[in-house]
């Protein structure tokens, strides 16, 4: 059962949290289980598919805290995926050093952002350091991402994407891990720049398929990749539910 427990979630917040995306016919049987193993919270994400548990775990207590839509694009081997407008920004890979900059880059970004911070229940400040933490260890260990990109200027960063190569049923693949623009840089080019290198990088490692995904109510990125040509392919709700509801 400790399969279920997440670590990092469960350290940062101080109290027992489990995450399960999967449930039997019968869900009651396991959140009883991870109830007697101390859980305070169950965090799991749900294909908008699968009304049936949706509603059932509605029933229960269950409640929704973001949406998330996740898009597909195939990559042409022959395709030019460069940036050909000339931009002042120095475009390179990340490194290690940099780490700070991208952590405090994301906790600027994501304030607010996510089914953390929409839990009132959840301490707001250790919600936001999810991202910032998450962005930095993309920089430090190679098993959280296999890629990060930046955008700097005079020594400042002002934006990355950080990339990983996953395999599924039908191959390699390369999928978007976490990505920010420093706030007063957003609508600025810097996405269109850093997801062009990211698929040029795709593409010279062999990879047919980029993913990324992103909150629903993330409009402006959920405009951007349709711009790009990805295409919607799945969308899941994340539920929070609470012991002591």
């Amino acid at each position: 059962m400790n399969k279920y427990i997440s670590t990092i979630d469960t350290n940062r917040f101080g109290f027992k949290i489990a995450k399960v995306n999967t449930f039997n016919n019968n869900p009651i049987e396991l959140i009883n289980e991870l109830k007697n193993q101390g859980v305070k919270l169950i965090i799991s994400r749900i294909n908008v598919l699968d009304l049936d548990l949706i509603n059932s775990l509605e029933r229960i207590g269950f409640e929704m805290k973001d949406v998330q839509l996740s898009y597909n694009i195939n990559l042409r081997s022959d395709a030019n995926y460069v940036e050909i407008e000339k931009h002042k920004f120095i475009i390179r890979d990340s490194k290690i050093e940099d780490a700070e900059q991208i952590s405090d880059l994301a906790r600027q970004s994501f304030k607010g952002y996510g089914h953390y911070s929409a839990d009132k229940r959840l301490d707001y400040k250790k919600s936001t350091e999810v991202y910032a933490d998450w962005a930095k260890n993309t920089c430090l260990d190679k098993n959280a991402a296999d890629k990060v990109i930046v955008a700097e200027d005079n020594g400042i960063i002002l934006a990355f994407g950080s990339y990983k190569i996953l395999e599924d049923s039908i191959g390699k693949y390369a999928k978007g891990i976490i990505g920010a623009v420093l706030p007063e840089y957003q609508k600025m080019g810097f996405l269109k720049i850093i997801s062009l290198k990211s698929m040029d990088w795709a593409v010279k490692n062999g990879l047919k398929r980029f993913q990324h995904t992103v909150l629903s109510t993330n409009y402006g990125m959920n405009s951007a990749y349709t711009k790009f040509g990805y295409t919607l392919f799945k969308s899941e709700i994340t539920f929070h539910y609470w012991f002591d509801n």
